[in-house]
């Protein structure tokens, strides 16, 4: 077994390729490194084999390397694209004589047209004439540039006296038939019937506002009100699957729920100030009813909780009723009889309420007359609102106590 030892030029150990005899073909040595490399199917490179103590390049596929050889691996870019000499050897095509392969094998392959069918027949170029001492990767690599430019230029040439052929749009072809849409289809464009949108009278109007039209997807027909044309509305224009234009309107009546619910919440703040305010039972500060009462030692004056609190941090723990200073929050005492005066107070207000208003709602015994029956049925409807308001107060404030107990 005989063995030639190559490399390429970035890698940094020989590898060995064995075959029987004294001698390998250059075409068998590159064909053998297409292989062990793996380097596909060649069609985008040329390989080019040069000796390692010379570094003489092996033109001739013919030529014998002897055994025991040592050689350098270039892959060299391929003249044209897809037109890569390496290919030659992994098809196992015949040899390339020394005659082709004169410069390197760079201009080989350069009289197809680049230009597809734009020209019916190309001449051959010229091929670039290189001297020994040119011979080397860099001056192909300029041939092969310098060659591809001149090939450029003529096609350059070629395609200026070409005849262009003009592809037209098909929504402005006049030959196009124009076909009539279905009775609900609407222009997405313009929101009117009678056309498709390719069709649309204002296609190539720039300064046409277009209207963003929506389909009516999961939105309920209570919530959808009918309009006359997009134009009636600013924005929101959808289209219903029958055709017909409509915007999205408010759900009025789940407003009204939910500000229903809201009025008839429970707070501490509505319950306090329903009821009046007595001067013995109100706050220094914001002078309404005493909310947690407290008093400040320095001048024994009582405060909402969180009036006092907030007013000592915002004056720098002076008191607002003496200008004492160093009062701090911690320094509060919770007036305890005072507070449970307060809730006597508003739950008695609340009684006294709740009787009033069982008093007015009992009726008069005996027979009354069907006028004064009406007259009766229109007082109570014009004042219903006023007493339902009043007794809802009532109400919450006796729920606010007993649930606080």
């Amino acid at each position: 077994m005989s063995v030639v030892y190559y490399k390429f030029k970035s890698a940094k150990d020989y590898d060995v390729c064995t075959f029987d005899g004294t001698g390998i073909s250059v075409f068998d040595l590159k064909r053998e490194i297409i292989l062990a490399k793996k380097l596909g199917k060649g069609t985008d490179f040329d390989l080019a084999v040069y000796n390692a103590q010379t570094n003489e390049e092996y033109t001739d596929d013919n030529f014998l390397i002897p055994r025991a050889t040592s050689v350098l691996v270039r892959r060299l870019p391929a003249s044209k694209p897809g037109k890569g000499t390496a290919q030659h050897y992994v098809n196992g095509a015949n040899p390339i004589n020394t005659a082709h392969s004169q410069g390197g094998g760079m201009g080989r392959g350069r009289g197809r047209s680049m230009g597809g069918g734009l020209a019916t027949s190309n001449p051959q170029p010229v091929p670039i004439e290189t001297s020994g001492d040119d011979d080397s990767e860099e001056a192909r690599i300029q041939a092969m540039f310098r060659q591809t430019s001149e090939h450029w230029q003529q096609q350059q040439e070629k395609m200026a006296e070409a005849t262009p052929v003009m592809l037209m749009n098909r929504k402005y072809n006049s030959n196009m038939p124009v076909k009539v849409p279905p009775p609900n289809y609407v222009c997405y464009r313009c929101g009117q019937k009678g056309h498709f949108i390719n069709n649309c009278p204002t296609n190539g109007d720039k300064e046409y506002d277009k209207p963003r039209i929506k389909r009516t997807t999961g939105i309920p027909k209570s919530f959808l009100k009918s309009i006359d044309a997009p134009k009636s509305v600013k924005g929101g224009v959808m289209v219903t699957p029958d055709g017909g234009l409509v915007v999205a309107q408010p759900d009025s009546q789940a407003w009204e729920k939910i500000m229903a619910s809201a009025r008839n919440s429970l707070g501490t703040g509505d319950v306090y100030e329903q009821v009046p305010v007595k001067a013995e039972l109100s706050c220094y500060l914001c002078k309404g009813l005493l909310k947690e009462a407290v008093t400040i030692p320095c001048c024994e004056r009582n405060f909402c909780e969180d009036c006092i609190q907030q007013e000592l941090l915002n004056s720098e723990f002076t008191c607002p009723a003496c200008n004492a200073p160093n009062q701090t929050p911690d320094g509060l005492s919770a007036n305890q009889k005072l507070r449970n005066n307060v809730e006597a107070y508003v739950r008695s207000y609340a009684v006294s309420r709740a009787a009033k208003s069982n008093l007015g709602d009992s009726s008069v015994s005996g027979p009354i007359s069907e006028e004064a029956s009406i007259n009766a049925n229109a007082q109570h409807s014009s004042t219903s609102n006023q007493k339902r308001d009043e007794e809802h107060g009532v109400h919450k404030v006796l729920l606010y106590f007993t649930l606080h107990r």
